[in-house]
């Protein structure tokens, strides 16, 4: 979810949170036109799954092997599936932002390599681009465990609020300022919410269930999550 979150604030074309996680699955799952347009561009080169040397290997094995190649990885090593997932769900996320930077960069009058290359750029920067890192980053990434993705988040949203103020700024209201509203008035009838530590609170979306075994459920917030969902709630 917060990648979704920060796709739809940051990019330049907007998105919907689900639908076009959804949608990107699809192609992912189908390996689609989009999906080999998107691989082929380089889009997919800037997740967390596919910064490593061994992955850039199988990302080629899967471009001539298609699904055959991923499947046999998981035969071999049943451990390959808990990467796949996550491996799936990131691609997900990148692709719908890839397949709704085409239709607006198509609208916008782009074709061909100039209309592909705005989406590659739009997917590579509207989440986390791992791939972006200077030396002493990768140094101190190595100390504290994704601190290159947590300033990149933050720097990525004030710059898309310099860019498209009254864009980002809606968006984010509406996808994460008006359901932490929403989701604090549901919470607010619940006693034990009270006793939920501030810092669980504020680094994710709780929703109290009423359940006595798992009275709440934690969704990660992330930037956007916070930026718009903590003042809400902290009102």
């Amino acid at each position: 979810l917060r990648d979704q979150l920060s796709a739809a604030v940051n990019s330049k074309y907007g998105g919907v949170p689900i639908y076009d996680f959804i949608s990107g699955m699809a192609s992912v799952v189908k390996q689609d036109k989009y999906f080999k347009e998107w691989l082929s561009s380089g889009a997919d080169l800037s997740g967390f799954f596919s910064t490593e040397r061994t992955t850039l290997q199988k990302t080629l094995k899967e471009v001539v092997g298609g699904k055959t190649a991923r499947l046999g990885r998981i035969a071999k090593n049943p451990l390959e599936l808990l990467r796949a997932f996550g491996d799936i769900s990131e691609k997900s996320s990148r692709l719908g932002v890839f397949k709704r930077a085409l239709k607006g960069a198509g609208k916008e009058g782009l074709t061909g390599f100039d209309r592909q290359l705005t989406a590659m750029e739009q997917a590579r920067e509207a989440t986390v681009d791992f791939a972006r890192r200077g030396a002493k980053m990768k140094s101190i990434n190595a100390i504290t465990p994704f601190l290159n993705a947590r300033l990149q988040g933050t720097l990525k949203f004030v710059d898309s609020v310099k860019k498209r103020p009254v864009q980002t700024l809606a968006i984010g209201g509406a996808i994460a300022g008006m359901p932490a509203a929403l989701l604090y008035a549901h919470n607010r009838n619940y006693k034990e919410y009270d006793e939920i530590p501030d810092y669980i609170k504020d680094n994710n979306f709780v929703i109290m269930t009423g359940d006595k075994e798992t009275p709440f459920i934690k969704v990660p917030k992330g930037e956007v999550g916070q930026i718009f969902g903590n003042p809400v709630e902290n009102f």
